[in-house]
């Protein structure tokens, strides 16, 4: 939007108008069409909470992704970020299956970072969970690492059944990429941002910077699904059941 009215003020206001007014309509658009709603829709109900899951569940891998590592390590306490439902989910499936086996997959954002999983197991053990139950992989920086290393690490029979705990959103993502690595897990969402009623095509509603923001991580979430696919790490487009 800034650089079409920049435009305005020269010999291609042209453009300048086309591409102001096209920003405009796009903030409009996710705002009165609530683009995030429909997308999070697909995303979040693509793979339904396991119910009932029976006792025979061998272990349950958590994905990483859920502490703010930098706030963390500045202020001494645990923060958890908007992903912060999957080590409360973890904790609590945990509990349920005191036998199981517990995974925490997730290293950090670059290579070498370990961080996360270290502070992960202080939350963890602030949740009451034993962090001495639970194998850490901390070398992926991604969705299809935290399945291939984490595949390696654990070597799951094909009998077994083993849960595994990320935000609904990802799921669609991550379980393509558990696939791909040969292992057929047990998808248990958690962190659902929406109802899982179909959202009205309309919103009278006018919130457009925010409506726009909300919309960034699911319009992620389909790139990345996008590149996935195009890369071979997820054999499905959009993974169902």
């Amino acid at each position: 939007m800034l650089v079409g009215v920049a435009a305005l003020w020269t010999r291609y206001y042209i453009w300048g108008r086309l591409i102001a007014t096209s920003a405009a309509l796009l903030v409009l658009g996710a705002s009165t069409l609530q683009a995030s709603d429909h997308l999070a829709y697909v995303l979040e109900n693509r793979f339904p909470v396991p119910s009932p899951l029976g006792d025979n569940v061998t272990g349950i891998v958590v994905l990483g992704g859920s502490v703010n590592v930098d706030i963390m390590r500045a202020r001494g306490q645990p923060t958890l970020n908007h992903n912060g439902d999957r080590l409360v989910q973890f904790v609590t499936l945990a509990r349920q299956y005191p036998e199981a086996r517990l995974v925490f997959a997730g290293g950090g954002s670059s290579p070498g970072e370990t961080d996360e999983a270290a502070f992960s197991m202080r939350v963890l053990a602030d949740l009451g969970l034993d962090p001495r139950r639970v194998q850490i992989e901390n070398r992926s920086t991604s969705t299809r690492e935290n399945a291939v290393f984490a595949y390696e690490m654990v070597r799951p029979k094909p009998d077994e059944s083993w849960l595994l705990v990320t935000s609904a959103a990802h799921m669609p993502r991550a379980v393509g990429a558990f696939r791909v690595a040969g292992w057929h897990v047990v998808p248990y969402p958690t962190g659902f941002a929406t109802s899982p009623n179909r959202p009205k095509v309309f919103s009278l509603g006018w919130k457009p910077f925010e409506a726009l923001l909300h919309t960034r991580p699911y319009l992620y979430e389909f790139i990345a699904l996008a590149v996935y696919r195009w890369r071979g790490w997820t054999s499905e487009l959009l993974p169902a059941p």
